[in-house]
C-alpha cells in the first residue's frame, strides 16, 4: 500500500463485524439547549457488538448537535473492535466539525484506552458532569 501524500485522506477501513451484530443496550438523549447528544451504552462491548455500536455512534454524530458524548460509565470491559469504533466516531465527528467526548469510569476501560494510546486521541472524562459545555466551533473550520 503506498504512503499517502501530506493532507491526503486514508481510505476507510473495511468493516470486519459480523453481518448480524447482537444489539447493545443504549439510550440517546438530545439536549438542544446545550447542543449536545448523549449516548449511554450498557452491556458488553466486545467483537460481537462492534457493528451495532458503530451504527449507534454514527447516528449520534449525525444528529447535528455540536457535541456528542459517549457515556461508557456502565461498561466494565471494552474490546479492541469497540475501541476502533470510538476512533471512527471521533474522526467522523471531527470531519463534521463536532466534538466527541467519551465518559469512561471503570479502571479497566480507562486502562485499555491508556494502553492503546487512545487517551491522547479521544477526549475523556471520568463522569458525565465533567464534560465541558459545548464550545463554539465555526462551520468549515
Amino acid at each position: 500500500m503506498p504512503v499517502p501524500a501530506p493532507g491526503q485522506r486514508l481510505p476507510e477501513p473495511i468493516p470486519l463485524e459480523p453481518a448480524d451484530s447482537p444489539p447493545i443496550r443504549h439510550e440517546r438523549t438530545v439536549d438542544l439547549a446545550r447542543d449536545r447528544t448523549v449516548v449511554t451504552i450498557a452491556g458488553d462491548l466486545d467483537r460481537d457488538t462492534g457493528g451495532t455500536l458503530r451504527d449507534v455512534l454514527v447516528a449520534a454524530v449525525d444528529t447535528g448537535t455540536r457535541q456528542v458524548v459517549v457515556n461508557l460509565s456502565e461498561i466494565d470491559f471494552v474490546g479492541s473492535r469497540a475501541l476502533g469504533t470510538l476512533v471512527v466516531a471521533a474522526r467522523r465527528a471531527h470531519d463534521q466539525h463536532r466534538e466527541l467526548y467519551v465518559v469512561a469510569a471503570h479502571p479497566a476501560v480507562v486502562r485499555s484506552m491508556e494502553l492503546t494510546g487512545l487517551h491522547r486521541f479521544l477526549r475523556l472524562a471520568a463522569r458525565l458532569a465533567e464534560v465541558p459545555e459545548t464550545t463554539a466551533v465555526a462551520d468549515g473550520a
